[in-house]
């Protein structure tokens, strides 16, 4: 079999983590066929198979890209279509206020994401004609777009060769390719974006990029995966890797081992934390551990004049979770609670 190797990882070029052409031309083939079969019908989707306008289209999918993030896709269909209710184009979307646009977005979460939305369209209306970019690279320069969404836009609504990469891609590409190297590292982060645009369909990169993400939902479960309906599973390395007979003799065992962890390879599965045979593919994709989150405790004041009027704060619009919206007053708790302190800290607002 041909390879296509592109060294991205350092001290690493080995088979298992690159695609031949054979295993490019099985992907492309059979996921597509899987998807046009299985693929769920998601408004924004069905904007941009049928939309003629090609600016209308590209702001539909941008819209469905942010809305997306950090938010699953149940939640997100009735405020998308509340929201194409309301803003249906670039156009009618700069021309909103941010309390329009965060009372439609009102329980989504992440209200910055919202916000730079607005933003993006402003500068769509003022410094570009009113036209959304149709290319990666100048989608890129939108408030609030950054790679994923860039190439996720560029490739599905104006079909641009562009591979994507989220949390499911991810997932599938570290399974099929045995990359067992922390996925918060860079240099994985980046060969990971290698292969993704080294196997995107060149007739129909914005389907198979949707495609890889659907599989990923769907099928390459991060618990429990669907391995017997995976439509890519005989290039998959992880799943071919639980169907080795478990060696008794030890020294068999680690040769068995050696064939898919590499000396020195820096995507390879570490030594210090090798593959757990019950875990099977589950082993892939491997992080850190997260550190224990710190707990703060805050005093919170309610200071009102007369029954209907409340001192309150608005917070910056750069705040990721409610940016722009409104808090009472308070301030970390150091101890016990001291009215002196709390009434001093009151009078500095």
């Amino acid at each position: 079999m041909t390879r296509k190797t592109v060294k991205i990882a350092k001290g690493c070029t080995h088979e298992l983590h690159y695609f031949s052409t054979e295993e490019i031309n099985i992907f492309q083939t059979c996921l597509l066929a899987w998807y046009s079969k299985n693929k769920r019908r998601l408004p924004w989707r069905e904007i941009a198979e049928v939309e003629e306008d090609e600016n209308k289209r590209g702001y539909c999918v941008w819209v469905s890209e942010i809305m997306l993030q950090q938010t699953q896709v149940a939640t997100v269909i009735s405020y998308y279509n509340r929201w194409m209710e309301k803003f249906p184009t670039v156009k009618t979307l700069s021309q909103g206020t941010l309390e329009d646009v965060h009372k439609l977005w009102a329980g989504l979460g992440y209200y910055s994401r919202g916000t730079r939305l607005l933003e993006g369209a402003k500068k769509i209306e003022d410094q570009m004609n009113g036209q959304v970019p149709q290319s990666s690279s100048e989608l890129i320069k939108i408030p609030g777009i950054g790679r994923y969404t860039a190439c996720a836009v560029a490739s599905i609504a104006y079909g641009e060769r562009k591979g994507v990469v989220d949390g499911n891609v991810l997932r599938v590409m570290t399974r099929l390719r045995l990359i067992g190297s922390d996925v918060t590292n860079q240099e994985t982060v980046e060969h990971i974006w290698s292969l993704a645009d080294q196997v995107v369909d060149q007739d129909r990169p914005g389907d198979f990029n949707q495609a890889v993400m659907e599989l990923g939902a769907a099928v390459c479960l991060p618990r429990n995966p669907l391995c017997a309906a995976c439509p890519i599973s005989s290039i998959c390395k992880a799943f071919e890797r639980t169907r080795i007979p478990k060696p008794k003799n030890k020294n068999r065992k680690e040769k068995a081992s050696s064939l898919y962890d590499i000396e020195d390879c820096h995507l390879c599965l570490p030594k210090e934390n090798p593959f757990v045979t019950a875990d099977g593919v589950q082993n892939y994709p491997r992080k850190k551990k997260k550190t224990a989150a710190r707990e703060q405790k805050y005093f919170v004041y309610i200071v009102h004049k007369k029954e209907k009027e409340f001192l309150v704060f608005q917070r910056p619009s750069s705040a990721s979770m409610h940016g722009n919206s409104h808090r009472l007053a308070n301030n970390p708790s150091e101890g016990r609670w001291n009215t002196k302190n709390s009434f001093s800290f009151l009078c500095t607002m």
